[in-house]
């Protein structure tokens, strides 16, 4: 929980941390993310335990995430924390779809 303020100048009001995020003590201003590779689909998490790592090939999160994502077709998590092209591939928009290199062409390193 996290202590808000409530639209009058008289009460507040404590609110639970959202989903992908934590508070492990009491009289909490602010919640804490849960870090990029893990992810929490607790509504008032407690604890960083709740942040559970990402697992299987081709998934990943950012930080403060209430799922983990799969990565594009023929694209390849790193450490769950993003996705990239291996060799033989190439990507023109960050990463979001890994095209294979035409024939005549190629790519030697993971981009």
């Amino acid at each position: 929980y996290r202590v808000v303020a409530s639209g009058n100048a008289v009460g507040f009001a404590c609110e639970k941390c959202p989903t992908g995020y934590y508070s492990s003590s009491a009289s909490s201003t602010s919640c804490t993310a849960c870090a990029a590779g893990t992810y929490s689909s607790a509504e008032g998490a407690t604890s960083v335990s709740t942040c559970v790592t990402c697992s299987g090939d081709g998934t990943f999160s950012t930080s403060g995430s209430e799922s983990c994502n799969t990565c594009p077709t023929h694209a390849l998590d790193s450490n769950h924390l993003s996705c990239y092209c291996p060799a033989g591939y190439f990507s023109t928009d960050g990463g979001n779809s890994c095209q294979p290199c035409a024939r005549g062409t190629y790519s030697s390193s993971a981009s």
